[in-house]
């Protein structure tokens, strides 16, 4: 589904949203996306990372709490499920979630209903949820780590995002990100060498759109009308270095098959041994990556 199709269907949903993606793939970005373009743009948007509240508070600061609740309750809370009223509530990582509040968290999905903590005393959830994480769910529910019920319920919607390295419009990628830059920094004479886009372009990008965006805006920072091979960073002067290494000593067979071993063991490296994905990224078809790795 092409990508503002899916975004308009998605928008004109309330049902739950689970956006799966490594570390920087534009998961809080879609979420705040979908928001934007949905009949809840005028409510709030509240995004909540899992990793940054603890635990044992979790519940306090998620459904709210009433005076007197717990030692050091002085006054009553209104918690994120209230606050956000008819709005959004994006909760990322939810896959650090412990099973405890998994379970409240079901509730919230299912009855649309939740208790502040001290209180019993029904309140009705009017939002919508966005979630995600960059961790595989359904291995986490084999092994005991994530509510089964939980992950069908939180999948109804279920997008996945794809990193850089897969994505076979990766030059189109960082063209638009440079002509990004070029609005943000206001300089549109700025011109980057083939070399250098080159080299961006068989950079793996481990941080995904994250380190995209903070590598062109360096380039951008330097103030300068030309980009060229000398002024890339260490980390991608490297990947430029061995693209571009020859060894003079070896004839033209044996050249090809030092870079073949070096590319297929970089490849199964940088796939974690994944042969589909090996194939995804090589864009050479699975008997070839085989045959080679054999």
């Amino acid at each position: 589904m092409p990508y503002d199709e899916m975004i308009s269907k998605l928008s004109n949903s309330t049902r739950p949203v689970l956006v799966l993606g490594e570390t920087g793939t534009g998961k809080s970005f879609l979420a705040k996306k979908i928001h934007r373009n949905s009949s809840l743009a005028t409510h709030r948007f509240i995004q909540l990372n899992i990793n940054t509240i603890n635990p044992n508070i979790f519940e306090s600061e998620f459904f709210g709490h009433e005076k007197g609740a717990f030692s050091g309750a002085q006054n009553k809370k209104v918690g994120f499920a209230e606050a956000v009223g008819e709005g959004t509530l994006f909760l990322d990582e939810i896959g650090d979630l412990s099973l405890e509040l998994q379970a409240k968290l079901l509730t919230l999905i299912d009855e649309k209903i939740y208790y502040s903590v001290g209180s019993c005393e029904e309140k009705k959830f009017k939002g919508r949820l966005i979630f995600a994480t960059n961790k595989d769910l359904k291995k986490m529910v084999k092994e005991g780590k994530f509510r089964e019920d939980l992950y069908f319920r939180l999948r109804y919607y279920l997008i996945k995002l794809e990193p850089i390295r897969f994505r076979k419009d990766k030059f189109q990628i960082i063209l638009a990100e440079i002509n990004n830059a070029r609005i943000r920094f206001n300089n549109s004479t700025c011109r980057f060498s083939n070399t250098v886009i080159e080299t961006l372009c068989n950079y793996a990008w481990p941080g995904n759109y994250r380190e995209l965006k903070n590598t062109i805006d360096y380039f951008f920072e330097l103030d300068q009308r030309a980009i060229a091979t000398a002024d890339m960073p260490a980390w991608l002067l490297d990947i430029h270095t061995s693209l571009n290494h020859s060894n003079g000593s070896l004839n033209f067979k044996e050249a090809l098959e030092c870079f073949e071993s070096e590319y297929f063991q970089s490849l199964m490296r940088e796939c974690s041994g994944s042969i589909q994905n090996s194939v995804q990224l090589s864009g050479i078809s699975k008997v070839t990556v085989i045959s080679k790795l054999k």
